[in-house]
């Protein structure tokens, strides 16, 4: 199994890490926890997809909001810091999101060869072409399968099955993906919490296979 990642990954917030709840050196901790386990080959991702390439993605819309603070802070669940450069936010954070998006596009070039693949970064599933929210500000699937598909690695009309596990409801994918009848949503989350209201209801709507599980749900529930 081939494992992408790369330091760059790993968010370190300074200061701020203090006030927000996401570990984001966890992708280091994980990759020193596996690194030598039988059957793992690490490859290190070789750059990051750069903000043009995101933002050839996004909509009209989105663009402009890429480069506002208070936009993306909010997206990010920071306070709005009038002193802080958004230099810093696209260097500490965004930057290291746009090497997890190219993770997410290197394994999945690998997996297409008949490969297993995995990217230790990305599953930002709330992000989508119109908007970024959770500590989604790429998304990183829709690039991809975007890239793919432009490239001629993927066709059009071949089917692809998105596995979210993640705790929240992945309202990006399902917004994302809305019309394409090519894409199947497995979705298993807490239905208890974040995304919720009008929005949520309409994107879980647009999932295959739903999992809506209540809070405190175990392994036996």
């Amino acid at each position: 199994m081939k494992i992408f990642y790369s330091p760059h990954y790993n968010i370190d917030f300074g200061w701020l890490n203090r006030i927000h709840p996401f570990d984001g050196c966890k992708y280091a901790k994980v990759y020193a926890a596996i690194k030598d386990l039988p059957g793992v080959a690490i490859e290190e991702v070789a750059q990051a997809i750069t903000l043009d390439e995101a933002r050839e993605f996004a909509n009209d819309l989105l663009k402009l909001f890429y480069v506002n603070k208070r936009y993306i802070l909010n997206a990010l669940a920071l306070p709005y810091i009038s002193l802080l450069p958004f230099s810093y936010i696209d260097r500490k954070i965004l930057l290291p999101m746009r090497w997890a998006v190219a993770g997410t596009l290197a394994a999945a070039k690998h997996a297409l060869q008949g490969n297993n693949s995995w990217n230790l970064a990305g599953g930002y599933h709330h992000a989508s072409r119109a908007a970024c929210e959770g500590f989604c500000i790429y998304s990183d699937i829709g690039i991809t399968v975007r890239q793919l598909r432009q490239q001629g690695l993927l066709a059009a009309e071949a089917k692809i099955l998105i596995i979210d596990v993640d705790a929240h409801h992945g309202n990006g994918n399902a917004a994302l993906f809305k019309e394409d009848k090519n894409v199947f949503l497995l979705d298993a989350y807490n239905k208890d919490i974040y995304p919720q209201g009008i929005p949520a209801d309409i994107t879980k709507e647009r999932v295959n296979i739903a999992f809506p599980l209540a809070t405190g749900t175990n392994g036996h529930d």
